[in-house]
């Protein structure tokens, strides 16, 4: 439950903030008490039953907010109060369009458990960041951040001029015992951009669903330039062949299988092995092929017992063994929403081509680190790589 707080709770929850918060990041209380004597800006309290659990301060302008403060109180974390905490803050005030929010950036050699589960957090929460080099204003000059949006489940496209109204106003209130805050946001003020909200979710693939059969049957053929191009022998193949294989016992199962959508539309998958497949996992691969097309590609043997013949269950967690996204949302971010999706209590692990340094990337910014390196399917040199899981 959420409940918007005063002052005299709030006189007990600026000491706990540098539990929290760096002390450079936390305002003196009396700018505290000036911003939540306004309109402008707001205290709200989350509560188990009678509990307080943790508490937000936003700026408030029209139908938008902007987070400034947000904390789960230590003895409550790890138990979903924080995403719980957003979505009912986006419900309380029912016009609000969606939360502003500045986000650490992930850089290739600042890797960081805190960060990654950070961002998972607010992955969960369909966070969309915005296009721009933006920069947080500190008394001792500036930092860059990513800003990002929440939106409500409604809003699909945010424009440029209400972002800048935003950011404007969030510099002449929250920032203004800064005096240099208005000369720092003219150097990526002109650069803010209209945003298009795409609604990310995972799901089951419904099998019933020609359209998403079709999508899988796509990302499938897309998943691996060096296998299913030979497995398959085309992308018209391996749409033909998506249903049975779903249907059949064999690691394209449904139950291996996870989509993300987009907007409701199949974007990407991942199939994801918790114990070995099926021992009928040939058989039933080649059977469900045979049907679908009359015939088996000519390199299907070779590719069985050169790839797929290997999935025994000799790994470390949960194998990740697919992941894609269809060309056409590539540069949305849904690889990293995928895995972000993840629980974050378990091991997971995935094999990948050791020079797809995009891919290796992604994956270290998710929190995979190399396992081993060998070689893979026509001798091209892969990676293993594990995430372990927080437990």
């Amino acid at each position: 439950m959420i409940k918007r707080l005063g002052l005299v709770e709030f006189e007990n929850i600026f000491p706990r903030m540098a539990d929290a918060f760096p002390p450079e990041e936390i305002k003196s209380y009396n700018q505290f008490v000036n911003l939540l004597s306004t309109d402008n800006y707001v205290l709200y309290g989350y509560f188990d039953e009678e509990k307080l659990v943790g508490y937000a301060l936003l700026c408030v302008k029209d139908n938008l907010l902007w987070l400034d403060y947000l904390n789960i109180f230590s003895e409550y974390q790890d138990k979903h109060y924080g995403s719980k905490f957003v979505r009912e803050i986006l419900k309380f005030a029912p016009d609000t369009q969606g939360m502003f929010l500045e986000v650490e950036a992930i850089e290739s050699d600042d890797y960081n458990d805190n960060k990654v589960r950070r961002m998972r957090f607010y992955n969960r929460l369909n966070i969309v960041q915005l296009d721009v080099n933006y920069l947080f204003p500190t008394v001792e000059g500036s930092v860059p951040l990513n800003l990002c949006f929440i939106p409500n489940d409604t809003i699909t496209f945010l424009e440029k001029e209400s972002i800048k109204d935003m950011v404007a106003f969030v510099v002449k209130t929250v920032h203004k015992d800064i005096p240099h805050a208005w000369q720092v946001m003219r150097t990526y003020y002109d650069d803010i951009k209209d945003v298009e909200i795409f609604h990310f979710s995972m799901s089951d693939i419904d099998v019933e669903n020609e359209n998403e059969v079709n999508a899988l049957g796509r990302l499938i053929y897309h998943t691996d330039p060096f296998i299913y191009p030979a497995l398959l022998d085309s992308i018209d193949n391996s749409v033909a062949c998506a249903k049975a294989l779903l249907l059949s016992d064999s690691m394209f199962n449904t139950r291996y299988i996870k989509v993300a959508k987009i907007n409701g539309n199949v974007a990407g998958y991942m199939q994801i092995l918790e114990e070995a497949t099926p021992e009928t996992n040939h058989s039933e691969i080649e059977r469900a092929i045979k049907e679908s097309l009359g015939y088996l590609p000519r390199d299907f043997n070779q590719v069985m017992e050169g790839y797929f013949d290997l999935f025994d269950g000799n790994w470390e967690g949960t194998q990740i063994v697919s992941l894609a996204v269809l060309p056409e949302y590539r540069g949305m971010k849904i690889a990293s929403k995928m895995l972000y999706s993840l629980s974050s209590k378990k091991t997971y692990s995935l094999a990948c081509i050791k020079d797809n340094f995009a891919a290796r990337e992604l994956y270290r910014k998710c929190g995979f680190v190399l396992l081993y390196e060998y070689p893979g399917y026509t001798d091209v040199p892969c990676v293993e790589l594990i995430k372990k899981g927080d437990n």
